[in-house]
């Protein structure tokens, strides 16, 4: 394979968990980005990451963003 000329972090997809040699949904590190959980929570602020936890709950342990 050649270099990437596309990244893209797939987040959640529904209600799906996908656990694939080149695809991890939920995101692997999703729990781990404030910058990502902040603007999800904005949009969603009650979704249930599947197989993982409420996003709120993240959120309680989640550094600030300044």
């Amino acid at each position: 394979m050649g270099a990437r000329t596309l990244d893209l972090d797939v987040l959640i997809y529904g209600d799906q968990e996908i656990d694939l040699p080149d695809l991890i949904v939920p995101h692997k590190g999703l729990d781990e980005r404030s910058f990502v959980l902040y603007p999800l929570f904005e949009i969603a602020p009650q979704l249930v990451v599947p197989g993982k936890a409420l996003l709120p709950t993240w959120l309680q342990s989640a550094p600030c963003l300044d």
